[in-house]
């Protein structure tokens, strides 16, 4: 629990800023849909109402849920469509892993975002899975499930194991660290996107990612607005 905050003005705090969020990247408007916007305001409600009796998070004033949790989660998008990481073919959806989940991002902004995609999303404690699934729910998105595991765990599915073409995970370890759990998760020319990482941390990860098979294909720097990080 992060404390006492008044739920209506938070919201409407990131309802008012959504018509207007930007790109990180570049610094393009995003220009989200009615629908779109009105599924994130939604999801941010129940995230900051649940929030009240179940430690989801400690960012609850409006302004910054609205750039470190939803501008931040869309950033994944934008470096996935800058690199083409987001093309899998036509005769198939791209199947994307949110590993750590908590409470939903960047998993399910950007499952309102990119209805095509099939994405799932990973977390070990098991009421903050049953919130996730309630809110899939509410907001009837077909694309998206949470499920309650661990990456380790769930790499030794047969179902799961080589079977996502983006895995991601915000800060749930360190990045080496990161790679084990997170790599046999990856097809075969997947791609793992780390949200993180100090430039010792990255060339420890890339000498790491080579042992285990994989190709460390470079870091992009991404400062967030108002200084409220990178």
């Amino acid at each position: 629990m992060a404390g006492n905050y008044n739920v209506k003005e938070e919201l409407d705090k990131i309802t008012a800023g959504l018509s207007g969020l930007t790109r990180v990247l570049d610094g393009e408007a995003w220009n989200l849909s009615p629908e779109i916007q009105s599924r994130l305001s939604r999801f941010s409600e129940a995230v900051l109402e649940q929030n009240l009796t179940m430690n989801l998070t400690a960012i609850t004033d409006g302004d910054e849920f609205l750039i470190k949790h939803l501008q931040d989660s869309l950033s994944l998008l934008e470096i996935a469509e800058k690199y083409g990481l987001d093309q899998v073919g036509e005769d198939r959806s791209l199947r994307f892993l949110d590993i750590g989940s908590g409470p939903g991002f960047p998993g399910l902004p950007l499952a309102i975002m990119r209805p095509d995609w099939e994405i799932v999303l990973l977390d070990s404690l098991k009421k903050r899975v049953d919130f996730l699934n309630r809110v899939i729910e509410d907001l009837g998105l077909k694309n998206v499930k949470a499920i309650h595991s661990r990456a380790e765990d769930l790499g030794r599915q047969k179902n799961y194991r080589e079977a996502f073409d983006l895995v991601t995970a915000r800060a749930v370890a360190s990045l080496p660290v990161l790679l084990e759990l997170t790599l046999p998760l990856v097809k075969i020319n997947g791609s793992f996107l780390a949200m993180k990482g100090s430039d010792d941390e990255v060339k420890e990860a890339a000498k790491a990612c080579q042992i285990l098979g994989g190709f460390y294909g470079g870091g992009v720097d991404l400062a967030l607005p108002d200084d409220m990080g990178q």
